[in-house]
């Protein structure tokens, strides 16, 4: 009986000693629009409850961070501004930590950093008009050839349908760096990096189909 109880005791101490420590590495990266990192900016707040561990951060990054939900703010350098008070840009949010890493990735946008409304009004003729050249070959899936543009920044994905010449529009201002991707059905039939440089002005653009893919196609 007392071997047994030995031999118990000897596998929780085992099992005990293999749990992994709860805790996991936290950092974040702050982007412009364009996707380049900003510097200067820091954890100013990350709680838990009633606890705060921004105090845990070097600039980002923070390491044996307790596991759990956190809701935490960024702050980056004050901006001085000729007609209104100094500015400090900050962005917020939530993140789970229960993985041995966390990578978030923020964006500020052009309003967040300067402190003020950035008028964006579309033109009602507003449009990008696109072509696909040459156009992909056909195969015996017949489902409709689309595009999905996937901005690397937190806006939401923007799909459009593809006219039988290859011809394609997009009445939703892409902005930055975006992944488009030629898609029919579930094939991919091309994926390149496009940057939407232009400023919600009407304007056009030819997808060239290559392998490998083309350079970074700058749309203005």
């Amino acid at each position: 009986m007392m071997s047994k109880l030995i031999l118990a005791l000897t596998a929780v101490a085992t099992l005990h000693a293999q749990t992994p420590d709860h805790t996991g590495a936290v950092t974040f990266l702050v982007i412009d629009e364009s996707g380049r990192s900003l510097p200067g900016w820091k954890v100013s707040s990350f709680n838990s409850g009633s606890r705060d561990a921004a105090s845990m951060f070097k600039g980002l990054t923070a390491t044996q961070v307790p596991t759990g939900f956190y809701q935490y703010v960024l702050s980056g350098p004050t901006v001085s501004r000729q007609d209104a008070p100094d500015w400090t840009p900050t962005l917020n949010g939530k993140v789970e930590v229960y993985r041995p890493e966390s990578f978030v990735v923020k964006t500020a946008t052009g309003d967040i950093l300067s402190g003020g409304a950035i008028d964006r009004i579309l033109p009602l003729n507003f449009v990008i008009r696109g072509k696909i050249e040459p156009l992909p070959a056909h195969s015996q899936n017949s489902e409709p050839l689309r595009i999905n543009i996937h901005p690397m920044n937190p806006w939401s994905d923007i799909d459009v349908p593809v006219d039988s010449n290859g011809e394609f529009r997009i009445f939703t201002p892409p902005r930055g760096i975006c992944v488009v991707t030629i898609m029919r059905g579930p094939e991919i039939l091309h994926i390149q990096a496009v940057s939407f440089d232009q400023d919600f002005h009407p304007t056009s653009f030819v997808m060239k189909l290559g392998d490998p893919a083309p350079a970074m196609l700058h749309v203005k």
